[in-house]
């Protein structure tokens, strides 16, 4: 229904499209029982497709509507992209390390207070047998990234 909405834009799209949602079932069991009866149709007639049907007071959006929003555009500015630089010349102030594995990233400001890791830890004070919460990589296997400093 609505094709390649970016992540970032579904709560303004959940915004406009709340009150023409179809009713929310209140238990399990009449879940199921809908789930059956489009079951035991299809069984008696393969021909038939199950279509949910629209509230009646839904507002239609054609993509020919100049003035249906556009959820394709970028709503705020890309962020520049951290340069990598070797660990041996670093520049000064904190720094970033990202995982080589899942891409994800330990800023020495922000630190990990969730896995004890206090804002502020660099990453030479940081245990040899941590992993990478996210894909379990040693902390071994990491690359630096530069990033400005408080």
């Amino acid at each position: 229904m609505y094709a390649a909405v970016p992540c970032y834009n579904l709560p303004k799209l959940h915004e406009q499209i709340r009150d023409h949602l179809p009713p929310v079932h209140t238990s399990l069991f009449s879940a199921w029982c809908e789930v059956k009866q489009v079951e035991f149709r299809q069984l008696s007639d393969p021909t038939y497709r199950y279509r949910q049907p629209l509230p009646e007071d839904g507002a239609a959006v054609h993509v020919e509507d100049v003035t249906a929003p556009d959820y394709l555009t970028l709503t705020e500015p890309p962020k520049a992209e951290p340069t990598l630089v070797s660990p041996e010349h670093p520049e000064g102030g904190w720094k970033v390390w990202e995982c080589t594995v899942c891409a994800f990233l330990y800023d020495e400001a922000e630190g990990m207070p969730d896995e004890g890791v206090p804002p502020g830890t660099r990453w030479d004070d940081i245990p040899d047998d941590w992993a990478c919460p996210d894909c379990g990589l040693a902390s071994a296997s990491r690359r630096l990234r530069a990033r400005a400093g408080p």
